[in-house]
């Protein structure tokens, strides 16, 4: 088993906030539960909303993937998509964008404008950060990553549990890391590992994850 973050901000290369700099912007919306902004917003926030600022860069070394509105994500407006080492970042409710399917682009690198396009109640950065096919807290990814915090190593098998609700599917997961089980011959491979099985609620399995993926036990 392997954790899924890289191992520091030196290891993974320069990281900076979606503004361009070491100093976060202002949040409007912090990731996780809240009250739906808005008919058809979720009351789970799997992003982070900046505000403050009008270009938005890209916040690592990557590739981008998409550009545009991808099918089903209609709500989210005008997108960009960064495929980085270890991890992936989607930029939501742009104004307009400045990069190509493609390109190559590094800390800093203008991807777009912030904007109110999709399903939004005013102009903001919606932020997603994705490892492991999990969305995950931007802000604590980041901030490790600029301060250069050491992220934890792999956790021992008598720590891992394996969770499943009724939309997440089931993962197995443990401090610092987590595994998205997409087969049923995943799930069943896991069961050696796990020390718990939970049969568990979406926001259960939601906070549970954002926890293993920062470190912590659950």
């Amino acid at each position: 088993m392997h954790a899924l973050y890289p191992e520091s901000a030196s290891a993974a290369g320069q990281v900076l906030w979606p503004n361009g700099t070491t100093t976060r912007p202002a949040i409007s919306s912090p990731f996780g539960p809240r009250t739906a902004p808005t008919d058809g917003a979720s009351t789970y926030h799997l992003g982070c909303d900046f505000v403050g600022y009008s270009s938005v860069k890209s916040i690592a070394d990557g590739r981008v993937t998409v550009v545009g509105i991808p099918p089903g994500w209609g709500p989210g407006g005008l997108q960009v998509w960064v495929q980085h080492d270890g991890f992936l970042t989607r930029s939501l409710h742009l104004a307009s964008t400045s990069v190509s399917v493609g390109q190559q682009v590094g800390p800093g690198t203008p991807l777009g404008i912030m904007g109110k396009s999709g399903n939004v109640t005013g102009v903001h950065h919606h932020l997603e950060v994705v490892v492991g096919g999990a969305q995950i807290d931007p802000v604590p990814f980041i901030t490790n990553r600029i301060n250069n915090t050491p992220i934890p190593s792999p956790v021992l098998e008598d720590n891992m549990i394996r969770i499943s609700s009724p939309s997440r599917g089931t993962a197995l997961l443990g401090p610092g890391y987590f595994r998205q089980l997409n087969t049923q011959e995943e799930i069943d491979n896991s069961a050696p590992l796990a020390s718990a099985i939970i049969a568990g609620n979406d926001r259960q399995f939601d906070l549970w994850r954002s926890m293993a993926l920062h470190g912590e036990h659950v």
